[in-house]
């Protein structure tokens, strides 16, 4: 996944998720060979450890001001519970991405070559959206957190070093992006191969419908943006090939099931790697969509303990509940879209199933789609919570459930 992106390459870099340097004697551009480096990963665990001690120093300087009721953050004890387990998700998160990066390293490289192996096969060459809008992205979250930082120091300086938790977040965005770069980089090779099966499927009908009517068209096929298929007969006669045209036995239907079953493979050894670590992201992110709000609501509601109402604040807050919603969607769309295009395979090929193909063709096809029923493709973290659409609600509901009791506590208190 190194080679897909040089822009992502560089903020996994300097994030600290990837202690790799590029060998150019690989071959030179995408054909470079990139490897595992222990000074540059001792060097990103040594930066770990000092945003620890900065995250511990923060938290402990806050605690013993709130013993003398000068903390903004730590007005209560649920203000104090909540701010610790924000600070303590935030960093384990950032951990998990940063030492889990060399036992990642593997992972990544062999799903690596069975994307290049896919666009070998079907002569793609597929864009990278991810890799587009992740700088625009990441400019506006830097933004976001000087912003909020600057406005936090300015209502309370007490403790300065709780801007080390922004770079907890930018560590974990940085994860989140490469999880989102790898799903969505599967989810568009399904859909070429998607693609390869249908116009392998038409040029049978096509064959067959003129075999019955007596005579056989040449048949050409091509494919424009998007996958969109046009199928017509030529009538003239034979010369050089267009270079958009495809020829429907160029790949056989054992290759594209090989293809098609490497992918379901990338699926399994994403979620083997990226299992304990996307479940802390997804928990954190739950964690910051009940923090967040619950800030706002104590300014908006509570302003004899928190001071005057600052509407600057509690529009930053809702510009960060916004935020943590994105990171959400940018965990989930990329595997729903993935897993979608997996599953459709299986229904393109029942939909053609009514023509009669030769027994061979029938017969593979028909093993395929079995293939693609029996492999349930699907993203998850560590088993626990599958990426479908439906996990976005599911997480929402449960954010704004523990919001509603953490208000209800600040009542008590």
């Amino acid at each position: 996944m190194y080679g897909c992106s040089r822009v992502l390459l560089k903020l996994w870099q300097c994030l600290l998720i990837a202690p790799v340097v590029r060998n150019r004697g690989g071959g030179g551009g995408r054909g470079d060979e990139y490897t595992f480096n222990a000074v540059w990963y001792t060097f990103n665990l040594s930066v770990l450890c000092a945003c620890l001690v900065c995250g511990l120093a923060a938290v402990s300087d806050d605690l013993q001001a709130a013993k003398g009721g000068r903390s903004l953050r730590m007005q209560n004890t649920s203000s104090a519970v909540v701010t610790v387990l924000q600070i303590s998700l935030e960093f384990i998160t950032c951990a998990m991405a940063v030492i889990s990066s060399a036992a990642r390293h593997r992972t990544l490289l062999a799903i690596e070559r069975q994307l290049k192996r896919v666009d070998a096969a079907l002569a793609t060459c597929p864009g990278q959206p991810v890799a587009r809008y992740s700088l625009a992205l990441i400019t506006v979250h830097v933004v976001l957190c000087v912003v909020d930082g600057r406005m936090w120091y300015a209502l309370s300086s007490i403790s300065w070093l709780y801007g080390v938790s922004y770079v907890y977040l930018s560590i974990d965005l940085a994860a989140m992006l490469m999880y989102a770069q790898i799903a969505w980089n599967i989810g568009r090779r399904f859909e070429d191969i998607n693609a390869e099966v249908e116009v392998k499927l038409l040029g049978f009908k096509h064959n067959m419908t003129a075999a019955h009517r007596g005579h056989r068209m040449p048949l050409r096929v091509r494919k424009f943006a998007r996958n969109t298929i046009f199928v017509s007969t030529v009538i003239s006669t034979p010369g050089p090939a267009d270079s958009h045209d495809m020829n429907m036995k160029n790949i056989s239907i054992s290759n594209l099931q090989e293809l098609h079953w490497s992918l379901c493979n990338s699926i399994k050894m994403v979620n083997d790697t990226f299992g304990w670590q996307l479940f802390l992201q997804l928990f954190c992110n739950c964690v910051q969509l009940i923090v967040t709000p619950y800030f706002m609501i104590m300014d908006l509601f509570y302003p004899v303990i928190y001071g005057s109402t600052d509407i600057k604040f509690i529009m930053l807050q809702v510009i960060w509940v916004l935020t943590h919603l994105s990171h959400l969607l940018l965990i989930v769309l990329p595997t729903s879209y993935a897993t979608a295009k997996g599953e459709e395979t299986a229904v393109i090929i029942c939909k053609y199933l009514t023509i009669k193909l030769e027994p061979d063709d029938m017969k593979q096809f028909e093993i395929f789609a079995l293939q693609s029923q029996k492999y349930a493709i699907n993203f998850s973290a560590c088993g626990i919570v599958n990426l479908h659409r439906s996990s976005i609600t599911t997480i929402i509901g449960t954010a704004l459930t523990y919001l509603v009791i953490l208000i209800q506590f600040q009542n008590s208190d």
